[in-house]
């Protein structure tokens, strides 16, 4: 059994906290170095072009998510990886977290990421200035 299936969930809080700094400023910056000292592209022809957050949030669907976990937690590039995992990472479902605060927090957390998505999408570039 899980541990998000029993009274026991609480033991998850800690692996949420420590998510919220990954998917914040400092999630941004170490993706943005990840890609860099790995030679690999932060933006493709595939990356998505999400021009507002309402179709960040749209584009970063489960599917996608589950996707990238099928090919084995790999994405194409940067603007990818933020869609493929770590926007998941910053609202993962309520009935798993069941802790309002670190849900907020998430998204909240969040809005760089976001931010970098949507100046890439209005303009096709990754936005080196803003990380």
């Amino acid at each position: 059994m899980k541990v998000q299936e029993t009274e026991h969930y609480y033991l998850l809080i800690p692996r949420w906290s420590d998510r919220l700094e990954a998917v914040g400023p400092i999630g941004v910056i170490r993706c943005y170095q990840y890609n860099s000292e790995h030679n690999q592209p932060l933006s493709s022809s595939s990356s998505p072009r999400a021009v507002t957050e309402k179709e960040v949030w749209e584009l970063a669907t489960s599917d996608r998510f589950e996707r990238y976990q099928q090919r084995g937690g790999k994405s194409d590039d940067m603007i990818s990886h933020y869609y493929d995992k770590l926007l998941h990472v910053a609202s993962p479902p309520p009935e798993i977290v069941r802790n309002k605060y670190l849900e907020e927090k998430g998204r909240e957390s969040a809005k760089d990421l976001v931010e970098m998505c949507v100046r890439f999408g209005r303009t096709g570039k990754v936005d080196e200035d803003y990380v």
